[in-house]
This record gives C-alpha cells, sequence and structure tokens, in this order.
C-alpha cells in the first residue's frame, strides 16, 4: 500500500467519525476503526475478513449512528450491503472492494469458527462470491 493511499484522513461510512489507523499483529495488517461507533474499515487487500474480525479490538464506545451511511473512506463511492457468508451484513465499495464491518457484525462474523467459514465458503463457491459481488454493484449503481 502506497502512503499517498493513507495520506488523508478517512472517515467512518457510518457515523461520519475520523478512523483511526491500527496495526493488527496476527493477521499482520493495518485496518481503520471508529472510536466512536466502533466499526471497522478493511481495505481488500489486508486479508480474510473472518481472520481480521476476530483480530480487532473490542470498542471502548459504541454510540450508535444516527445518520445514513456515507461513502467509501477511500474513494467516496456510494457503499452497497452485502451480507457476508449468510452471517452479517458489510457495507462494500464497488470500486477499490474495500468493507466497512459494522460493529454488530464484527461479533457475528468472528464467531465464525474456520470450519464454518470454510463451509459457508464452499457452499457459496467462488462463482456465487462473484455473483453476489456484481449483485451489489447493479444495486448500488458504482
Amino acid at each position: 500500500m502506497t502512503a499517498a493511499y493513507r495520506a488523508s484522513q478517512p472517515m467512518c461510512p457510518s457515523c461520519r467519525e475520523p478512523l483511526e489507523m491500527h496495526e493488527l499483529e496476527a493477521p499482520r495488517a493495518v485496518v481503520d476503526l471508529c472510536k466512536k461507533c466502533g466499526g471497522v474499515w478493511i481495505d481488500w487487500e489486508d486479508g480474510d475478513l473472518t481472520e481480521l474480525s476476530r483480530a480487532v479490538p473490542g470498542a471502548e464506545v459504541r454510540v450508535m449512528p444516527r445518520s445514513g451511511a456515507g461513502g467509501c473512506p477511500r474513494c467516496n463511492r456510494p457503499l452497497a450491503v452485502e451480507v457476508f457468508m449468510e452471517a452479517a451484513e458489510v457495507l462494500r465499495c464497488g470500486e477499490c472492494a474495500g468493507a466497512f464491518v459494522p460493529y454488530p457484525s464484527i461479533g457475528k462474523i468472528a464467531g465464525l469458527t474456520p470450519a464454518e467459514a470454510r463451509e459457508k465458503e464452499e457452499e457459496i463457491g467462488v462463482w456465487g462470491r462473484v455473483a453476489e459481488t456484481v449483485r451489489g454493484w447493479l444495486r448500488g449503481g458504482g
């Protein structure tokens, strides 16, 4: 990831507060956390959403936002709702493929056992994930 990509302060798509960069040890990645609502932004290259959700530290304050969803913190495109492995909703950017995981969804995704995650991934399959992504793009107009 280039420094220019993270040069500007990203804003939480949920509550419009600044996101704070946070380095995870295992798996090794950098994610962006919202201290207000507890959501997390995960760039597409950061890694597996299930593993990263398990590694995200718990939020100290979880004020649920009153405003609607904002745009992608990276490219400002609209975010589309995606149901991740039939477990929880995430907001996905059709342009950069990053995902915002709202606080209530983190626990649901993190709660999938590795076997359940593999099973759900196998049920959906690669082409099923592609179809879900394309449907999201068509609904979101992105």
